[in-house]
């Protein structure tokens, strides 16, 4: 392989391959920067919901939210890698026409039909509170919005209130 070869393989890389190939290199060179390959244990959807819950609190709170790349090493972070699997599969089956914008805006209203659940039956607001309820999500949305993911009205009607 020449080195041509390799310049226009390097674009169709994955970035972990492309983090051993760095370092490969970075050995060869005799550079003392040898970087360990990525790893990360959280779906990038993760940090959305993080921030939709956060958002929810604040309407209800005064919160000073920590920085996602500091939360996920407490043990709410734990526990939002555990529970987030449902709230990503509920928007991903649901609305998958949603952009990223509109997702991070969707994880907000849909953190906040949690919170509300909970100031029904008065569960004290904290993030991990809300974290362990977004198994919750399919069913209190449908009762909010009867059999409007079924007719096909929640994406339509979660659309116009994402762009509010």
């Amino acid at each position: 392989m020449d080195l041509t070869e390799f310049f226009e393989l390097i674009p169709t890389l994955e970035k972990e391959d492309l983090v051993k190939a760095k370092t490969l290199i970075d050995f060869n060179l005799g550079l003392d920067s040898v970087v360990e390959p990525l790893k990360t244990d959280y779906h990038v959807e993760d940090e959305f919901i993080y921030m939709g819950i956060c958002s929810a609190l604040t309407l209800h709170l005064v919160i000073h939210p920590m920085p996602f790349s500091i939360f996920k090493k407490t043990g709410g972070g734990a526990l939002l890698k555990k529970n987030a699997p449902h709230m990503r599969e509920f928007v991903t089956n649901n609305f998958t026409s949603f952009r990223k914008t509109e997702r991070i805006a969707l994880y907000g209203l849909l953190s906040e039909m949690i919170v509300q659940h909970m100031l029904e039956y008065k569960i004290i607001l904290l993030v991990p509170s809300v974290i362990n309820n977004l198994s919750r999500i399919p069913s209190l949305f449908e009762r909010q919005f009867p059999h409007y993911l079924e007719s096909g009205l929640a994406v339509a009607m979660m659309k116009s209130r994402c762009q509010k």
